[in-house]
């Protein structure tokens, strides 16, 4: 719970000490599954800071924890998060992989709303590695899905994901709409990753339309929200993103 609470005020260095400490005494007490969840939980604070190889560590260490108690639910998670770190990495075939085998583990494990994040992962990677009409065609199946789940998490972010395949397929006015789209449906959750991210991704089609002034506010807002989260590597990012801009 302490590191629960650390990790949604944004501290994630009190997040990451506390979930290794509860990681370290359920090995001594034998409880493996919550030694897999520990170690989900310090890939995703590994991915939030940009340290992508101990994330991916991390989600090999529960994926392995998960698949030897048969909890298939939790495989399919740490394919989810891994799909994601291979695209923050522009690794656009391998997170189709992943995304690959989160689809077909969500699908076993019955878990529509995971099977919704899976799909749009896999959209987002068809479409970078330039399958436009696939990907936009699994997004949309992702988005349907979530809304009828009534996950306001993944809804969101499967708008983000087509508001960018709009901006790859030369449409930079309708991928602003349904950037902001996104936005609306984020900060109604108020979730600071998602607001972060779609924030990010309004900006980039700001600038494909030409809105440098609005560009550079999407890439402040999206500072703001990673620092809230303790992104701050992120929120540097955005920040020089805004600079340049200014600059430019």
């Amino acid at each position: 719970m302490a590191a629960a609470g650390a990790f949604g005020l944004g501290d994630l260095a009190a997040a990451e000490e506390e979930w290794s400490r509860v990681r370290e005494l359920a090995r001594r007490l034998r409880d493996d599954l919550m030694v897999a969840r520990c170690a989900n939980n310090l890939g995703n604070i590994s991915l939030y800071l940009a340290r992508h190889d101990a994330a991916h560590g991390f989600y090999r260490l529960a994926r392995a924890g998960f698949e030897q108690l048969g909890f298939i639910h939790g495989v399919a998670e740490t394919w989810i998060n891994t799909a994601i770190t291979w695209r923050d990495l522009r690794h656009f075939e391998d997170a189709a992989a992943a995304a690959d085998a989160a689809l077909e583990t969500a699908s076993a494990a019955g878990a529509p709303r995971l099977v919704a994040e899976a799909l749009s992962s896999r959209g987002e990677a068809m479409a970078e590695l330039g399958d436009m009409a696939l990907g936009r065609t699994q997004v949309e199946r992702g988005l349907a899905l979530a809304r009828r789940e009534g996950d306001r998490l993944a809804e969101p972010d499967a708008l983000r994901i087509l508001a960018n395949i709009a901006r790859l397929d030369g449409q930079p006015a309708e991928a602003a709409r349904i950037a902001r789209q996104a936005l609306e449906v984020a900060q109604s959750v108020g979730h600071p990753w998602t607001i972060g991210e779609v924030q990010r991704d309004l900006g980039a089609a700001y600038l494909a339309l030409g809105k440098r002034a609005d560009a550079v506010r999407a890439f402040e807002a999206a500072a703001a929200a990673f620092d809230r989260l303790g992104a701050t590597p992120r929120a540097n990012q955005m920040r020089a993103k805004a600079v340049e801009r200014l600059g430019g």
